[in-house]
């Protein structure tokens, strides 16, 4: 833009220099036809010729004027067109970066966001490792059977025996399996922030007698208050393990199997209620 309105200022000058000319050659034949009574004929041919030659260079630069104002009309719409592109690429460069702004944003946003959720995702992991790790070592009876416990990134525990070993789940007791899957249940169900009740579907099969009390004695803070649903069979529910819970029992029921003549059927009965503030 700045050398078109260069260029249009300079035919401009152009065009006022030969407007000049043209009035300083008509003064000149003015002055020469005043004079040429007393000049000769050959001065008047002379005279003649350069009259000639100067409608010549007036025609010339007439021509020349003519070129200039329609180059002046051209290179006046390529400004005005420039004048649109620049405005518009104005307005996109302000759009650009806008743009790079908000990408900007969403960047540190979504780098933030990661940073919490690996944060939270980590305090929540250490957490459940934590509690499952405290109530597994509680609960054995072996004494110093295992020593520490972890959860790694992928939730894989793996446990720390006396003699520095490591042991995956697959390796334990069955009866040390159960009680890992209690902890590891509890610790999910802790977290979780769900109050709803946990459901074990005969979990004393594979135990002896004296594990069974261990895990009567602790059944109550693995849930931690939660209501549980228990279904044990006759030789599971043992005297002794229903004492040792016997303060922490709500409810009782017996499924009574009933193949009378009218047909077979299954009945739920009410075995025991205790009431509870």
């Amino acid at each position: 833009i700045s050398l078109f309105r260069e260029n249009s200022l300079k035919i401009n000058k152009d065009i006022k220099d030969i407007d000049d000319s043209i009035k300083e050659k008509n003064e000149e034949l003015k002055n020469v036809r005043a004079i040429l009574e007393g000049v000769s004929i050959e001065e008047i041919n002379a005279l003649d010729v350069a009259k000639k030659d100067l409608k010549y260079q007036i025609n010339r630069c007439n021509d020349q004027i003519t070129s200039y104002k329609a180059e002046i009309r051209v290179q006046e719409k390529n400004k005005t067109r420039l004048e649109g592109i620049a405005k518009k690429q104005k307005k996109d460069s302000e759009k650009i970066e806008l743009l790079d702004r908000k990408i900007e944003f969403c960047r540190a946003a979504s780098k933030e966001a990661k940073y919490l959720k690996n944060s939270f995702t980590n305090k929540i992991r250490e957490e459940i490792e934590e509690f499952t790790k405290d109530k597994f070592l509680k609960v054995q009876w072996k004494d110093d059977e295992f020593i520490d416990l972890e959860v790694d990134n992928h939730y894989e525990i793996s446990i720390l025996n006396k003699n520095q070993g490591i042991e995956k789940p697959g390796d334990l007791s069955d009866g040390e399996k159960l009680v890992l899957g209690l902890c590891f249940m509890s610790a999910l169900h802790k977290i979780s922030g769900f109050n709803v009740p946990i459901v074990m579907d005969t979990p004393l099969g594979v135990l002896d007698d004296d594990f069974r009390q261990n895990f009567a004695k602790f059944l109550p803070e693995f849930v931690d208050g939660k209501q549980i649903i228990m279904l044990v069979t006759g030789t599971e529910y043992t005297s002794d393990f229903r004492d040792t819970l016997y303060d922490n029992i709500g409810k009782e029921y017996e499924l009574e199997w009933d193949n009378s003549g009218e047909g077979k059927e299954t009945k739920v009965v009410l075995n025991g209620w205790k009431n509870r503030r």
